[in-house]
């Protein structure tokens, strides 16, 4: 997989970006994660929301943004409901010019993450098998951001409100997203979310001790 790496040029010309439902693993360890640099001004804010990162593999882990030094202009960025398989989420110490918010994240180490089955080898990976996994309902409920992004993209806004489609595909020309790898599931309107970029829901049981009648 690649790192993300967003608005790498985009200092002194301030912008709003919202990053969901991103299943990112299997990288080289340390700053897979990163908003804006290599120009001085503002870059804006960014919001990662409801992100699935394994930052670096399962021999070698690092921090998924990382302090990145020197030509980094002023950011804000806030981190919620992200899973990251890594030493921690968000480590920018000594970067004055980049603030954070992160609320309700959760960091796992690669063993952490394997005991309750959330690994990269499952058909999607780091998908909670069941509901035991530490990431089911205890995220925060992230409808009013969602709200935000459908006024400036419909399309957007109905897919932050679901979890991811694990291969999906962003069409530049039309501003629409195709995912194609995997059925997506609505996230609860009013009850906590789920942590990650998959939303763990438990399939309807068929009734018990039905009878039939027969009606002559």
């Amino acid at each position: 997989m690649t790192k993300l790496w967003l608005g790498q040029a985009t200092g002194g010309n301030p912008q709003t970006v919202y990053v969901f439902n991103n299943v990112l693993f299997n990288n080289a360890a340390g700053n897979d994660i990163n908003p804006c640099q290599l120009n001085s001004g503002s870059c804006g804010k960014y919001y990662y929301f409801n992100n699935t990162f394994q930052c670096g593999n399962s021999s070698g882990l690092g921090p998924c943004m990382a302090a990145s030094g020197t030509l980094v202009p002023t950011q804000a960025t806030y981190w919620t409901n992200n899973h990251c398989i890594a030493t921690a989420c968000v480590s920018v110490a000594g970067d004055a010019n980049i603030t954070y918010t992160e609320t309700t994240d959760l960091v796992q180490n690669v063993a952490a993450a394997s005991v309750q089955g959330l690994t990269y080898s499952s058909i999607y990976s780091f998908q909670p098998a069941n509901s035991s996994s530490s990431t089911t309902g205890k995220g925060t409920n992230m409808q009013s951001l969602c709200k935000t992004i459908a006024s400036l993209n419909l399309n957007a806004g109905l897919a932050c409100q679901k979890d991811t489609g694990y291969a999906c595909a962003y069409n530049t020309s039309n501003h629409t997203v195709s995912c194609p790898g995997r059925a997506v599931k609505a996230r609860p309107l009013n009850d906590a979310w789920d942590i990650g970029a998959y939303q763990y829901t438990i399939a309807p049981q068929p009734p018990d001790n039905v009878k039939g009648t027969h009606v002559p």
